[in-house]
């Protein structure tokens, strides 16, 4: 027992050599832990990056779906009566078509089969013509101020907002007497339907449920009994574009959405989800006589020939992250039908939906 007791007591420290031994392995432990640490941490921040743009882009195309189904949506009125005639009973702007249920305007430079990654694009006013062209029997107008990228194309859908209320019409044709109290108000544009033909006209006052149309330059009603039941909605357009917050080239590209109603204008754009960097739309024409309600081809704005044969959409949607650290290298993704490489750091993701026009199909 002496004889231990002495050999510790003679123990006094560890060597250098231990002490550099202990250090390295304490280095290479403690790598170890980074590694897994920054490895984790990777992972978590591109898991993040997937779900955000996932949920943006189920958003994104959730409202384009709800909105594009219902285009051209006339009440009690469809595409397969075709005797239905519109008619607005006052001078409307250029860019109000409802008439036309769809519309759109294809970006340059982005038929189906090219597209190039556009990093930091500025954006401009679409309205111009300058950048996107359209096509169809009436080759509509853009709203003025719709400021979208440059590589992102841009639809307009025109429908009835809320019920409509059964509404009588009286002998001369100026008030629009209701039920109940109606979805539209002071400034609205409102449809009149009978079933079978259609009158479009402004609000220019309102009285409980009741509606003036005097004192709005109005022409006197054509189409409808002057003096009957109707059925009274509030019609609207919806405008989607890919724009940028303040209209700042640096800042990233969103879905927005300017909504059209009060005096048959536009209103601001309002940012719906941030990360859409471009919207792609092909559409499904039915060029058959007599129409059967099937797409015959899908084409780009540029090519449609009459927009009240639109009777699908279909939609491309890419989506991008908001680091700029996710990819190492070089990234590409397959989006319009073309093969696109980015080397930004910014992870891509493209999503696709086909979406029949309910009107249209029946």
């Amino acid at each position: 027992m002496s004889r231990l007791t002495s050999r510790c007591r003679r123990q006094q420290g560890l060597t250098l050599i231990e002490l550099m031994v202990s250090m390295v392995l304490g280095i290479v432990l403690m790598a170890g832990v980074l590694q897994l640490f920054a490895a984790n941490k990777s992972s978590y921040q591109l898991t993040q990056a997937v779900s955000e743009m996932q949920e943006n882009a189920r958003f994104a195309m959730s409202r384009l779906e709800r909105d594009i189904r219902m285009a051209g949506f006339l009440g009690c009125t469809g595409r397969d009566q075709g005797s239905i005639v519109i008619n607005p009973v006052l001078t409307l702007p250029s860019a109000f078509t409802p008439d036309n249920g769809i519309e759109g305007w294809e970006a340059d430079g982005t038929a189906y089969g090219s597209f190039t990654v556009i990093k930091d694009a500025s954006v401009s006013d679409a309205s111009t013509g300058t950048g996107w062209s359209t096509a169809g029997t009436s080759n509509p107008s853009l709203d003025s101020g719709t400021n979208s990228v440059a590589n992102s194309d841009v639809l307009r859908l025109w429908q009835i907002d809320g019920n409509g209320t059964l509404a009588e019409v009286n002998a001369v044709g100026t008030t629009v007497e209701a039920d109940t109290l109606p979805s539209y108000k002071k400034n609205d544009m409102m449809m009149l339907t009978d079933c079978a033909s259609v009158d479009i006209a402004k609000v220019c006052d309102m009285t409980g449920s009741d509606a003036s149309l005097s004192g709005c330059n109005h022409a006197s009603f054509k189409l409808l009994n002057s003096t009957g039941t109707v059925h009274a909605f509030k019609l609207t357009g919806k405008v989607y574009f890919v724009g940028k917050r303040d209209d700042t080239a640096t800042n990233p590209p969103s879905l927005f959405v300017r909504e059209i109603s009060a005096n048959a204008t536009a209103s601001m754009a309002q940012e719906l989800v941030e990360g859409v960097e471009s919207l792609q739309f092909l559409y499904g024409e039915d060029r058959s006589i007599p129409a059967d309600a099937v797409a015959d081809s899908y084409i780009d704005a540029a090519q449609v020939s009459d927009w009240n044969n639109v009777v699908g959409v279909r939609v491309e949607m890419l989506m991008q992250s908001r680091r700029t650290d996710l990819v190492e290298g070089s990234q590409t993704v397959t989006f319009n039908g073309a093969s696109i490489t980015s080397s930004d750091g910014r992870l891509r993701y493209p999503f696709v939906a086909s979406i029949a026009l309910r009107n249209r199909t029946r």
